[in-house]
């Protein structure tokens, strides 16, 4: 029986998929284009950003900031999954 023929792209998702590295790979993603994501101001007061799971964990320099983003969860929930262009995160913890 012949093998079933994969591209790269198949094969890297299968690889991702068995070792468990897509969280890490969501997370470099979000790290290298946050401040695109949620533009300058957040971004210089941002100082940590964690993936766990399907939550997003940002931690801000900020008490104001802080309770700013509170408030805009969900539209930088709806950020950060429009530029991932798919549903990867269901939720958002703003911690400092």
């Amino acid at each position: 029986m012949p093998k079933e023929e994969l591209n790269i792209g198949q094969v890297l998702d299968k690889m991702f998929d068995r070792y468990k590295l897509n969280g890490k790979l969501t997370e470099a993603k979000l790290i290298q284009n946050w401040p695109r994501i949620v533009g300058p101001i957040i971004d210089k007061h941002t100082r940590k950003l964690e993936v766990k799971g399907k939550t997003l964990y940002v931690y801000v320099n900020n008490p104001v900031l802080k309770n700013e983003l509170f408030f805009q969860r969900d539209q930088i929930l709806g950020n950060c999954n429009e530029f991932l262009e798919e549903v990867l995160l269901e939720k958002i913890f703003i911690g400092d």
